[in-house]
């Protein structure tokens, strides 16, 4: 495994809700989770600061929209994913999201760019998992074998 990914693929104790042993933790770079949570918050900002000084019609859907986006990064971006034998948990920043082997179909990769991502395949809906994933086909393989027979 590369320096650069030692960080991101730790193995050992979770840091979920219920920690368990054996199971391997995926990071989230810290400047996606930085920009997701920063672009938001600067639209509410903004369309408060333009409501206190008196702002036209428009600023009231801008600001249903930001508090909507904001919404969705609290309860939906992951911060981290944590692999073991019962399944999947996508820590996010307000709920830990457990996706069991059962539901899961297959875990693959994004090429949205040049930035890959890990993703669960559960029906027809994909997870995102973790955002620049920079994992090699084998570590792909070996989180995959963690699924239980």
């Amino acid at each position: 495994m590369a320096a650069g990914r030692a960080r991101q693929l730790v193995t050992g104790d979770c840091s979920c809700s219920t920690p368990r042993c054996g199971c391997v933790v995926v990071d989230t770079s810290l400047g996606f989770v930085l920009l997701s949570l920063i672009g938001p918050l600067l639209l509410v900002a903004l369309a408060v600061f333009w409501l206190a000084g008196g702002a036209p019609w428009w600023v009231w859907p801008v600001l249903l929209f930001a508090v909507a986006i904001f919404g969705v990064v609290l309860f939906d971006m992951p911060v981290s994913s944590a692999f073991a034998a019962d399944g999947v948990t996508r820590r996010t920043p307000l709920r830990d999201h457990v996706l069991s082997w059962d539901q899961i179909d297959s875990l693959g990769v994004t090429r949205n760019g040049r930035k890959p991502g890990l993703v669960a395949q559960v029906g027809r809906r994909k997870y995102l998992l973790a955002e620049r994933a920079a994992l090699t086909a084998r570590e792909l393989e070996l989180l995959s074998g963690m699924r239980p027979e």
